[in-house]
């Protein structure tokens, strides 16, 4: 029996770090969707804070 437990233990390590490898892919895949997001976040406020200014400029 010890030889089907080595190989059952060692199916289940190389199934867990395939599990791993798919979790950090798509951990990666969200970290860039989120910093799409912010990017695009900080361009709306930036235009945002340029328009602002720019009647606040034009009310003086």
């Amino acid at each position: 029996m010890g030889f089907l437990d080595n190989v059952a233990s060692a199916v289940s390590r190389r199934a867990a770090a395939a599990g791993r490898g798919a979790d950090k892919i798509k951990l990666n895949a969200r970290i860039g969707e989120l910093n799409r997001r912010q990017q695009s976040l900080a361009a709306q406020l930036g235009a945002s804070l340029y328009e602002a200014a720019a009647n606040e400029k034009d009310g003086e």
